[in-house]
């Protein structure tokens, strides 16, 4: 992807796109975003572009130019996905959503046992592979169909951030660039958080993709666990995007992990 600020907008666009609840009935019709996607629903637990932080004029312009090719609900797992066409360029954007609740944030870096290995069973056990199955980017045996190949834009935010880096280390035919706002690191190095390993068995997984392919933004300032980098390996590049400290008076940098801030920014 280009680096100027048009696109990273569009890619923080997606990625926050990824957290609407595009299953939601009258958000679609067939794979184009319908006014019901930014007004919202019934159901509180549903998230809208509006709730997102999508402005009247933002929404207009995404729902114009982005078509949905494959939507995952969240999963009892807490797994979901978007694969979006962007139709001005043809470009396919796999978007990941992270996790809804800022209170996950220490979830996602990796400070309770149990939910490493939840994540560990997410992932070994296939729900990514069945999702680009499903989007028709893989076939029957996981191989990258030739169509797909060194097309698919991924990116996600915060765990989504994750899921998008793993993807591409596990499916490097598809990938042609990575982008991540805000993500959670793939190994710690500190002792306190070494058990996320378990997250990749003994090591990364090797070879296959180009990590100069690999930009990840996070929100200068924000919370050092997730942005910076300091305690966490994240391949590619990291870039600091500027954003107005949101902690206020209670000094919490946990308020500056939102991706909704990212996107006032640019």
């Amino acid at each position: 992807m280009s680096t100027s600020v048009e696109s990273i907008y569009q890619s923080a666009l997606l990625a926050d796109a990824a957290y609407v609840s595009l299953h939601e009935a009258g958000f679609l019709d067939r794979d184009t975003i319908q006014e019901d996607a930014f007004l919202g629903s019934i159901n509180d637990d549903a998230q809208s572009f509006s709730e997102r932080g999508f402005s009247r004029e933002e929404f207009n312009a995404f729902s114009a130019r982005y078509r949905v090719l494959q939507h995952q609900p969240d999963r009892l797992n807490g797994f979901s996905a978007t694969l979006f066409e962007d139709t001005t360029t043809g470009q396919l954007h796999l978007a990941f959503r992270g996790t809804n609740d800022l209170a996950d944030l220490f979830m996602e870096i990796g400070l309770a046992v149990d939910e490493a290995y939840r994540y560990e069973d997410l992932l070994q056990n296939g729900a990514v592979t069945d999702f680009l199955k499903s989007a028709g980017i893989l076939d029957a045996w996981g191989s990258v169909r030739p169509e797909f190949a060194g097309r698919v834009h991924v990116l996600g935010h915060s765990l989504g951030a994750y899921l998008a880096t793993w993807s591409a280390f596990r499916h490097p035919e598809m990938v042609s660039s990575v982008d991540t706002f805000n993500g959670a690191g793939l190994v710690y190095g500190t002792p306190f958080a070494m058990f996320l390993n378990a997250l990749w068995g003994d090591d990364l997984p090797q070879p296959g993709f180009d990590r100069s392919r690999i930009t990840h933004y996070f929100a200068e300032p924000g919370p050092e666990l997730t942005a910076a980098g300091a305690i966490a390996f994240r391949p590619g590049r990291r870039v600091p995007l500027f954003i107005e400290n949101q902690s206020g008076e209670s000094g919490n940098l946990l308020d500056n992990h939102s991706k909704a801030h990212l996107v006032d920014a640019l």
